[in-house]
């Protein structure tokens, strides 16, 4: 799963970034997480204003939403609760607005990486998927070790900054 998703689902659920944030239903956290899914067995805490704890199950979620639909914006349909589209008004337009934010963010991180050239900043696209894109030689490509306040991954997982297949149209 692309952690530009996972950023776009957090900052989209929670643009203040107030870990003890609830919303009207009682979803909580960065990730707005409803209390039925706190205790997952691979996240080490199920202290859903625990910002590592709150992420590990709002991914966890969403991994599983992705999984189990035919499509990133019916993941995120599933996501936000609106898979008859009755709970929020205008809820059908969540999908775009995630997806959207998430090119934005990938943008962003190939830009501060210097992955793209500066010039890019001008484009309005992320860049083609067509291109292969590699990080700059020595750059840290964020490995991420299983520890006390992350979310149980296997020690061989390792986030890179490439282009995703994950689009806002």
């Amino acid at each position: 799963m692309p952690p530009s998703l996972i950023a776009a689902v957090l900052v989209t659920e929670n643009t203040t970034l107030t870990p003890a944030a609830e919303s009207s239903v009682g979803a909580q956290g960065l990730m707005q997480v409803m209390p039925m899914h706190a205790g997952a067995r691979l996240c080490n805490s199920a202290d859903l204003v625990d910002v590592d704890s709150n992420i590990c199950h709002g991914t966890l979620i969403l991994a599983r939403n992705l999984r189990a639909t035919s499509s990133p914006a019916a993941a995120l349909l599933r996501y936000n609760g609106c898979v008859k589209g009755t709970n929020t008004p205008d809820c059908h337009r969540y999908p775009a607005k995630v997806l959207a934010r998430a090119s934005q963010v990938r943008h962003e991180i190939l830009l501060a990486t210097q992955v793209l050239p500066p010039a890019a900043i001008d484009s309005s696209e992320p860049p083609p998927p067509s291109k292969a894109i590699r990080p700059p030689a020595g750059a840290h490509t964020g490995r991420v070790p299983a520890g006390p306040t992350s979310c149980a991954l296997p020690s061989s997982t390792t986030i890179a900054v490439v282009p995703s297949p994950w689009s806002a149209s």
